[in-house]
């Protein structure tokens, strides 16, 4: 964990740009044309959801300051992402991505090619690698890093928000959603559970999460699990614990099911469990839920579960109250108001009271335009 703060405070009368990114050099082995970034969707998502607000703002104090996004993947066969790969001699592939997320390798060589990429700028950016947080900290670049928080049986989803900049880190940490809410919300699920989860399990059984192939925290240490990795988990977990019941990812493609599916078969006291995430995480038959790194084990203890975690996660959260450049905080509902990105620019204080919450409903939800779970 990161426990400095690089830089105080920003004044965003001294910046050059805005600049949206996320992983430059991810790789998605699913996709036919590898040189295009797959996080281009997430990038325009957030750009388009954040830039107006900060826009409107710059307009009314008479600032010239504009905004861009950056992919990595501009100028095609020329662009950094080609060269890069290139010059290290690494297939385009999702196997060479792990080899580079870290930062932990060949780093001089990725720092080497963003050299000038976000200088006198404010990176706003979504799901930050580590190699590119490395990079910006150690060159005191300001940067907000956004993701989906994996708590997502609130009425609305929120963002996990991070920062390397104190004075936004302590504003975020003002606003930041209260534990009592998300134990509360989990309370009426339990509630909920009682009366509609009927499925016939072991008591004392073991919940375990499945994951989609291709995510970031599937990442140990610079490869990719794969599915003999999960195998010997799960024969493991099911060695050591009456029954595991495997979920699956909401997301998971019909060709990767049926695998999948044809491995629980054969693994003893393991089956496939068909039923809402959240009704069975309320269901007092699981005492225990396990995954290789799934955002559901951080759900998991708001529904009084112990959990086993078979892969350290790269997206580590705040959970005490002491705020990180490296720990995402939840932030409900304010980031999709103007308030919060006004403040941040101005990296302006806030009291509790100065941010009251309005609960308005799916909003982000239905600005992200994806469901998991319920």
């Amino acid at each position: 964990m990161i426990t400095d703060f690089p830089i105080e405070e920003i004044d965003y009368r001294n910046l050059g740009k805005i600049i949206f990114t996320s992983d430059l050099l991810r790789i998605d082995d699913r996709e036919r044309d590898v040189i295009p970034n797959p996080q281009r969707m997430n990038v325009d998502w957030i750009h388009s959801l954040i830039w107006p607000k900060l826009e409107r703002f710059l307009a009314a104090n008479n600032s010239s300051l504009q905004a861009e996004s950056v992919l990595g993947d501009e100028e095609c066969w020329q662009s950094l992402r080609v060269k890069l790969y290139e010059r290290l001699s690494l297939e385009m592939n999702t196997d060479s991505w792990a080899k580079l997320y870290s930062g932990e390798q060949n780093f001089d060589a990725v720092a080497e090619a963003m050299k000038g990429l976000f200088q006198d700028t404010l990176v706003i950016g979504y799901e930050i690698p580590p190699y590119l947080l490395k990079y910006l900290n150690a060159g005191k670049i300001p940067y907000i890093d956004l993701h989906v928080h994996p708590v997502r049986f609130l009425p609305d989803y929120m963002f996990g928000i991070r920062t390397n900049v104190r004075a936004i880190a302590e504003l975020l940490n003002t606003v930041r959603l209260p534990e009592s809410f998300m134990y509360e919300h989990a309370d009426i699920l339990k509630a909920r559970s009682a009366r509609v989860f009927f499925e016939p399990i072991e008591n004392g059984s073991v919940l375990f999460l499945g994951q989609t192939s291709t995510d970031a925290s599937l990442i140990a240490g610079k490869r990719m699990m794969r599915y003999n990795d999960l195998e010997a988990n799960l024969i493991n977990l099911c060695m050591q614990h009456r029954h595991v019941y495997y979920k699956k990812h909401p997301h998971l493609e019909p060709k990767a099911e049926k695998r999948l599916r044809s491995l629980i078969d054969n693994i003893k006291n393991c089956t496939w469990l068909e039923a809402n995430i959240y009704d069975a995480l309320g269901a007092p038959q699981f005492t225990t839920v396990a995954a290789l790194s799934s955002g559901g084990l951080v759900e998991a203890r708001y529904f009084s579960k112990k959990t086993i975690r078979l892969l350290e996660s790269s997206q580590h959260l705040e959970e005490n109250g002491q705020p990180a450049p490296d720990l995402y905080m939840p932030i409900y509902e304010h980031p999709l108001k103007s308030r919060l990105w006004e403040d941040v620019l101005q990296c302006k204080s806030a009291e509790p009271a100065d941010y009251s919450y309005q609960y308005q409903g799916e909003l982000l939800k239905s600005s992200l335009n994806i469901v998991w779970g319920r």
